[in-house]
C-alpha cells in the first residue's frame, strides 16, 4: 500500500523515554514515541495498560527501555545480549588500504544489541563531538548524505553506544538507498526502545518533498521485491513514524513471512493489530479456560502479595519491594552499591502486577508460580521472556 500523506493522527509528542541519557539531544528533537504517542491508543492509562479489550497490552521495545528507571539497567542489559539475534546483520568488508593521515573507520557492529549501561547518565560530549554531530546534521539539510554518515561514524567512535547517533545514521542510509544496512541499524535501535517521532525525522530535512522522494524509492525497493524483507523493514519503521499503524502492521506481518528469526517484527505485528482484528475463539479453535476468562479491572494487590519480598537477579543488583493494602509499594535496588527507593501505586488484575511510578514507564508483569514463600514476576513488553524470582 503506498503512503500519501504525512504526520500524525493525534497531536503531543511522546517523551522517549530511553533518550535522556544521550547527550546529543538539542532543540532539534521533538520526541520519540514515548507515553502519549501509543499510549492513548493501547489503553487509556497512557502507557499501553489495561487496555478495555483483554490482558495488557505493552508495546513491544518498551520493557527494555523502561527497566533503567528501576535501577534494572545491568541486569536488563545481560538479559538483552543473552539470545540476541539481527537477522539484518551482515559483516562488513573492511578495507584495508592505508590511507595516510585517514580517520580511523567507525564499523559498527549490529549482530549485537546496544550496550544501554555504558552511556554516560549526564551531557559529556566534548566541544568537537557536538560539533562533528551538528556538522552531520547541517549536511543532511543540505542534501549531503554520504557526508553526514562520514561524520556520524566519526562522533559514534566516542559514542558507539548511543541510540540517538545509530537511528540518525540509519536515516543517513535510507536517504543514500542502502536500505539492507539502515534495517540492521534499525533493528538495534528498535530493540533498545521506541524511535523518533515524526516531527524530529521531517524536522532533519531541508523540506518533506524530499523525504518523500526518498521514501517512494524505498516503497518502489520493498514493493517491488517480494523477498526482500530488510527494506520491508525499514519500509513499517517509517510508516510507524508516521503513525501510519495500518500500513506499518501490514508490513511488518509481511516480514515475519519473508524472515521468521525477526522476532521484533512480529511483536509490532501483533502490537498493531486493531482489537476488531483480533483472532475469535471460533477461528481459532477451542480456547484454554484462561483466554476465555472474564477480565476484570485493576485493584490492590491480594493479600497473598502483600508484605515484603526480595530479589537477587544479579551478584551484584538486589531488590526489596513492599506492597501494602492501600494500593502503595515501595521498590528498594541496590545495584552496583548505587541505592534507590522508588514508591508509587500498585494494581493487580487478571494475574498481572502494575507498578507505576511518577514520570517514568511503568513496571508491569504477569504473577507465576505464587506461594507463601515466592513468587515469579514475568515481565512483559521486552523483546524476550525474563523473570525476576522473589521470595521471603
Amino acid at each position: 500500500m503506498i503512503n500519501n500523506w504525512w504526520g500524525g493522527r493525534w497531536g503531543g509528542r511522546g517523551l522517549g523515554w530511553w533518550r535522556f541519557n544521550s547527550p546529543f539531544l538539542g532543540n532539534w528533537y521533538r520526541g520519540g514515541w514515548g507515553w502519549n504517542r501509543f499510549g492513548g491508543w493501547f489503553g487509556p492509562v497512557g502507557m499501553g495498560f489495561w487496555p478495555r479489550r483483554g490482558p495488557i497490552g505493552l508495546f513491544p521495545t518498551w520493557g527494555h527501555a523502561g527497566l533503567f528507571a528501576w535501577g534494572l539497567g545491568s541486569w536488563a542489559n545481560g538479559w538483552l545480549y543473552s539470545g540476541f539475534t539481527n537477522p539484518y546483520f551482515i559483516a562488513p568488508v573492511i578495507n584495508t588500504t592505508v590511507v595516510a593521515n585517514a580517520p580511523p573507520v567507525f564499523v559498527p557492529d549490529y549482530s549485537r544489541p546496544l550496550d544501554r549501561t555504558s552511556i554516560p547518565p549526564e551531557p559529556e560530549g566534548t566541544d568537537q563531538d557536538d560539533s562533528t554531530f551538528l556538522a552531520a546534521r547541517d549536511a543532511f539539510g543540505a542534501g549531503e548524505f554520504a557526508r553526514a554518515l562520514s561524520l556520524t561514524d566519526l562522533t559514534l567512535q566516542h559514542y558507539p553506544n548511543d541510540p540517538v547517533l545509530h537511528e540518525f545514521r540509519a536515516l543517513c542510509l535510507f536517504a543514500l538507498g542502502r536500505f539492507d544496512e539502515a534495517a540492521a541499524a534499525l533493528y538495534v535501535v528498535l530493540t533498545a526502545g521506541p524511535g523518533w517521532d515524526w516531527p524530529t525525522m521531517v524536522g532533519l530535512y531541508s523540506d518533506a518533498d524530499t523525504y518523500t522522494r526518498q521514501l517512494r524509492a524505498l516503497e518502489s525497493a520493498a514493493l517491488g521485491n517480494t523477498s526482500s524483507a530488510p527494506k520491508r523493514f525499514v519500509l513499517a519503521y517509517h510508516y510507524m513514524v508516521q503513525e501510519h499503524f495500518e500500513q506499518a502492521r501490514q508490513q511488518f506481518e509481511h516480514v515475519v513471512e519473508l524472515e521468521p528469526r525477526d522476532r521484533l517484527a512480529a511483536q509490532f505485528a501483533k502490537a498493531l493489530t486493531a482489537p476488531s482484528e483480533t483472532p475469535t475463539a471460533a477461528a481459532t479453535g477451542p480456547a484454554r479456560a484462561s483466554d476465555t476468562a472474564e477480565t476484570h479491572e485493576p485493584s490492590t494487590p491480594p493479600a497473598a502479595l502483600l508484605g515484603t519480598w526480595k530479589a537477587k537477579p544479579m551478584p551484584d543488583l538486589s531488590i526489596e519491594v513492599t506492597l501494602r493494602d492501600d494500593g502503595q509499594f515501595t521498590w528498594d535496588v541496590n545495584s552496583r552499591g548505587q541505592v534507590d527507593s522508588i514508591t508509587g501505586d500498585a494494581e493487580y488484575g487478571d494475574g498481572i502486577l502494575t507498578l507505576t511510578q511518577a514520570d517514568a514507564p511503568a513496571l508491569a508483569g504477569k504473577v507465576v508460580n505464587l506461594g507463601e514463600k515466592q513468587f515469579g514476576f514475568e515481565l512483559l513488553g521486552g523483546p524476550q521472556a525474563a523473570t525476576i524470582q522473589f521470595s521471603r
